[in-house]
């Protein structure tokens, strides 16, 4: 409903800039609805395959996102553990707001790119390692005390899963999450 709502505004904006962000906010909304519709019917104490999650979603996300199905490869490498919907949910949350930061900023001029997305289970440490080859983060950007709106929704759903976030920016970005 909400993605709704900001098509029907933003088809009255005229200034460009205004339009895009309500485009953006679109997407958010629409892979968030998603990932809600897809958890909605679960019984929250059932845990859920995380591959098939996952993957399922990785490919819904690529889906709403508008990208052409040739420009962005997704490989993955996702040990088949079974998780609680809780962290699994905001798992989603950050992996929707990465592959949008990565459409968004990762590949310029239409580039092709890959994204890679694994996850396996260490001892009692689970860990989400989500990377691109794109053209990285800016070197003023500092994952601490940055004002983005993204990187702040990550911060947010990282911290519900008390989950480590590492940040690196060297032949395209690597995000990783242990928790």
């Amino acid at each position: 409903m909400g993605h709704g709502i900001l098509f029907l505004k933003g088809n009255s904006i005229k200034d460009p800039s205004v339009s895009k962000i309500l485009s953006d906010l679109r997407t958010r909304l629409r892979s968030i609805s998603l990932i809600h519709e897809r958890l909605l019917h679960k019984d929250p104490l059932e845990k859920v395959n995380i591959g098939f999650y996952l993957e399922t979603l990785l490919r819904e996300i690529k889906q709403v996102s508008g990208v052409h199905p040739d420009f962005i490869e997704i490989q993955t490498d996702i040990m088949q553990f079974e998780m609680n919907l809780d962290p699994l949910t905001n798992l989603g949350f950050i992996l929707n707001e990465l592959f949008t930061n990565s459409i968004k900023h990762a590949f310029p001029n239409g580039e092709k790119g890959i994204i890679k997305v694994q996850f396996q289970v260490e001892a009692d440490k689970k860990i989400l390692i989500y990377s691109d080859n794109g053209v990285g983060i800016p070197e003023d950007v500092n994952l601490n005390n940055s004002n983005l709106f993204g990187i702040q929704l990550i911060k947010i759903f990282a911290s519900h899963i008390h989950a480590k976030v590492e940040l690196t920016s060297q032949n395209g970005t690597q995000w990783k999450f242990i928790f």
